[in-house]
């Protein structure tokens, strides 16, 4: 998705470039705002999925806390190791 937005911004800023070199209209004045609305919806979107597809997966059968305990000891106490 990083690859995505920087692609996006770079292909902007080219056009925007080229029409300051040759004193043209290619883009209309809008396209900022609707690209940067577009981005943030999309991200937002991609996360809310993210989170509700990791939270789905972790409530599965047999599936273990990923938070520890800082007081258990889970055998990988450096003092424990010959």
């Amino acid at each position: 998705m990083a690859y995505s937005l920087s692609g996006a911004a770079l292909t902007v800023a080219a056009v925007a470039s080229y029409e300051t070199i040759t004193n043209s209209e290619i883009l209309p004045d809008i396209t900022g705002s609707v690209l940067a609305v577009t981005i943030i919806g999309v991200s937002f979107g991609y996360a809310y999925t993210a989170r509700k597809r990791r939270i789905v997966n972790s409530k599965g059968a047999g599936s273990t806390s990923q938070i520890k305990n800082k007081d258990q000891n889970d055998g990988e106490d450096e003092r424990l190791l010959p």
